[in-house]
């Protein structure tokens, strides 16, 4: 998994690639609770590069969301490939997350 930061229209920026799972997602949490921490911001996750994620990694996604809800913040996800977005709707998630189909739309 590769994660790189960037900032757009006062927002951070997370372009995620790899896959998401119980191996990776310890490093994804790790960065974004870094990162939060040091600059509470609103937070885009970009997943066109993410090619798997397991509940592992749908844990970080709700950890961060209720982390970014609580503090007054958002989260919005894009990106997000066909049996990515499969997953998100399986478990219920699509519905309460603010998903958007590409980081021009979120950032805008």
């Amino acid at each position: 998994m590769e994660l790189i930061w960037s900032d757009s229209n006062g927002m951070h920026v997370l372009e995620v690639s790899g896959s998401l799972d119980s191996n990776t997602a310890p490093e994804m949490i790790q960065s974004i609770e870094t990162c939060l921490k040091e600059s509470p911001n609103s937070l885009v996750i970009d997943f066109s590069g993410v090619d798997y994620v397991s509940s592992a990694g749908l844990r970080v996604v709700i950890k961060t969301n209720h982390t970014q809800t609580a503090a007054g913040d958002k989260m919005i996800l894009c990106g997000l490939k066909d049996y990515v977005l499969e997953v998100f709707e399986m478990s219920g998630l699509s519905k309460l997350l603010d998903i958007r189909d590409d980081i021009e739309s979120s950032t805008s």
